[in-house]
């Protein structure tokens, strides 16, 4: 069983002990950050803080050692400031996330954001996106690293199968 873009608040230390006691959960969690800015985080309208993230994180961890924690961030929300960015970087390394998924905002019509004062330029996006993407690569070596050595079981979602071409 692997459960996937999992909301933060709906990690629960209850539902993280009762997870914990299933033999066969993959211990993967994707848990759907978007920004390590707590005011970001508002703007998003977004049901938990970064301390309550990194609280639920904290609690996967004790229960699941070894599991692998992956999310997504999204650089350049409209009213974004550089150091709003720079406190999402922060704790995108703090949590040491095993993968991120780095978005450049973009703006779809007809939602709330879209409205938003604040905009930031794509290139200052761009730039942010490649920032993030350098941490979390970086991040993401290191947690490889720590695998070397270790022994693990693994569930194959497809076999790569040749593909035979022409005439048998």
């Amino acid at each position: 069983i692997r459960l996937g873009s999992l909301e933060p608040d709906l990690l629960t230390d209850d539902m993280i002990e009762r997870l914990s006691k299933l033999p066969k959960l993959c211990p993967h969690f994707h848990i759907s950050l978007q920004s390590g800015c707590g005011r970001t985080l508002t703007s998003m309208n977004r049901r938990y803080t970064t301390a309550e993230f990194e609280a639920a994180v904290n609690t996967i961890r004790g229960a699941f050692p070894g599991a692998a924690i992956t999310t997504d961030v999204i650089a350049g929300f409209p009213g974004e400031t550089q150091a709003d960015f720079e406190e999402s970087l922060a704790f995108v390394q703090k949590i040491a996330f095993e993968k991120v998924h780095v978005f450049p905002f973009s703006a779809r019509p007809g939602t709330a954001a879209a409205q938003l004062p604040g905009a930031v330029d794509s290139g200052t996006i761009q730039k942010r996106c490649r920032e993030l993407g350098a941490a979390a690569q970086e991040i993401r070596s290191d947690f490889l690293r720590r695998q070397i050595g270790t022994t693990v079981k693994v569930l194959l979602e497809q076999l790569a199968v040749p593909v035979q071409t022409g005439e048998p």
